[in-house]
Formats: structure tokens, C-alpha cells, sequence
């Protein structure tokens, strides 16, 4: 197995060479947000209320939001049959755009577009499917993990170390159960390289075979999700920092950091696209390391 952070490298590498997949994810997601906004700006824009939960920042008021909603109810329930639609689709169009990014990845063929949109109408159903199901499993796991903490904190607390122990159980609950939640994202990103890698039609079966792929390259695996994860948090802290810095003082300073704000997205897209081309890498490497332990048993028969 290659160390982690030569197929971080190769995968960055792999990513530059065929820019135009990071800028479709770019685009389509720079796209779907400016829908959002300008459907919540209409609600603003024909309410008073950033006024009215200008409070809320400083001192919760249950009362106050309890007003808010009656004065605004019909006013929130459109602007959530306008954004949650925009919102599901937005996912449904990433999820889409996935297969032509891994088919072409895997491939290692030069950018075309009809390259790229075959791909993404190829495994555009399977893909799809894959998501639900994962949707499913976050739901399942994140649901039982609660549970299962719940139950922890009600059985091992007492009145007298009740706060502390309580919030001892809450802090491993919420590691173990963002833990979980990564395990099963890796699962359908993987589920859905194997899928391309095999052209296979079960999403069930591409989901197991994918847990286990994890557990077998479990180094590699967590290796490259985690990398990549820290790189992420780490642009996020940067925008923060220029936004604490900067400040919105004037004009110049808001287009400022309207700029960095860009910038951080097209490298949030471009890692995204990097991430699949280290998961290709990982699941063909562990094929060809399975090939070359099969092949001298396969020999001596």
C-alpha cells in the first residue's frame, strides 16, 4: 500500500490535470446557492424579520420566537417549499455529476464533454440510489448512536457527578457518533468508485462490498478521508481568520472577501474532485495488491 500522503499527492495531481471537473462542481454549486439566496432574500426583503429576531442573537426569548412564527408562519412555510426543493436538488445535481467525475477519473481519459455527460447519465439512476440508501444508514446510525448515548447518560448518571459525567458521555457520544457518520459516507463513496470501477447494477451489493473494502484498507482508507477532511478545516479557518480581519467596514472590504469566499469554494470543489481521484487510486491499488496475493496460489494449482 502507497503511504497516505503519496496518494494525497498523486490524487491532487490527478485533480489538476482535468480542472474542468472541479469547475462543474464549482459552478453547478455556486449556481444552486444563488437560487437559495435570492428566494430567502424575497422572504427578507418582504418581512420585518431580521428585525423582529435581532434579540434572538443576544438572549434566547422563547416567547419572541413563538411571535415570530405566528406573524410569519405562512411566510417561512413558502420559503421552505421554495428552498427545500432547491436544496434536494442541488444534492440530486452533485450526486449526478459524480459519475461523470469518477468515469472519467477512472478511466484516465482526457476531459471531453460528451465524455463527462455520458458518464454522468450512465450512473446517474445508480448514483441516485446510492444516495437514498445512505441517506437511510446516516438516519439508522445517527438515530441509534443517540440512543444508545442517551440510554449511557440516564444509566451511569447520578445527582451528584450527574453534570459532569453527563457531559463526559455527551462529548464520546458525539465523537463516536460523527465517527460512525464518516464511516458511512465513506461506504457510499466508495459504493459508488466500485460501482464505476465494475459497472456494477446492485447498489446493495456495491454498498458491502465497499464496507468491506473499508475494513480491508481501514489504514488507507481513514487515512486519505481524514486528510483530506483536515485540509478542508483548515481553508474554513483561513476564511474565517481574513473575515475576522477584515471586517465589513466598507464596500471594498465586503467585495473582498467576497473574493476569498470564491476562492475557498473553487478549492472546497477542487479537493472534493481530489478526494474521489485518492479513493480510485486506494480502490485500485488494493485490486492490484489482491491480484498479486491471488496470482502465486493461482500458479502452484
Amino acid at each position: 500500500m502507497k503511504p497516505i500522503l503519496k496518494i494525497f499527492i498523486n490524487a491532487v495531481v490527478a485533480a489538476a490535470r482535468i480542472p474542468q471537473l472541479g469547475s462543474a462542481v464549482y459552478v453547478c454549486n455556486l449556481l444552486m446557492a444563488a437560487v437559495i439566496a435570492a428566494a430567502f432574500r424575497a422572504f427578507v426583503a418582504g418581512t420585518d424579520s431580521v428585525s423582529s429576531l435581532a434579540p434572538l442573537f443576544t438572549d434566547f426569548d422563547a416567547t419572541l420566537a413563538s411571535d415570530f412564527l405566528n406573524r410569519h408562519g405562512e411566510a417561512i412555510g413558502a420559503l421552505a417549499r421554495a428552498v427545500v426543493p432547491l436544496a434536494l436538488l442541488s444534492l440530486a445535481v452533485n450526486v449526478i455529476l459524480t459519475g461523470g467525475i469518477l468515469s472519467l477519473l477512472s478511466s484516465r481519459q482526457k476531459f471531453s464533454l460528451r465524455g463527462f455527460l455520458r458518464g454522468c447519465g450512465h450512473f446517474a439512476g445508480r448514483f441516485l440510489r446510492v444516495f437514498f440508501l445512505v441517506c437511510l444508514l446516516l438516519a439508522a446510525v445517527g438515530g441509534i448512536m443517540i440512543t444508545i448515548f442517551a440510554g449511557l447518560d440516564a444509566l451511569l448518571s447520578s445527582p451528584v457527578t450527574a453534570e459532569t459525567r453527563g457531559n463526559l458521555i455527551a462529548a464520546i457520544g458525539i465523537l463516536a457518533t460523527g465517527f460512525m457518520l464518516v464511516v458511512v459516507v465513506m461506504v457510499g463513496d466508495y459504493a459508488r468508485v466500485l460501482t464505476v470501477v465494475d459497472d456494477g447494477r446492485s447498489m446493495l451489493k456495491a454498498l458491502w462490498s465497499s464496507f468491506r473494502f473499508i475494513l480491508r484498507s481501514a489504514a488507507g482508507a481513514f487515512g486519505v478521508q481524514y486528510l483530506f477532511l483536515l485540509v478542508n478545516i483548515g481553508l474554513f479557518l483561513l476564511y474565517l481568520s481574513a473575515e475576522w480581519h477584515t471586517g465589513t467596514g466598507s464596500g471594498f472590504l465586503l467585495g473582498f472577501l467576497f473574493v476569498v469566499q470564491q476562492l475557498v469554494m473553487i478549492a472546497r470543489a477542487f479537493l472534493r474532485t481530489a478526494l474521489f481521484a485518492g479513493e480510485v487510486e486506494l480502490a485500485a491499488l488494493s485490486a492490484a495488491e489482491r491480484l498479486e496475493a491471488v496470482a502465486p496460489a493461482a500458479a502452484g494449482t
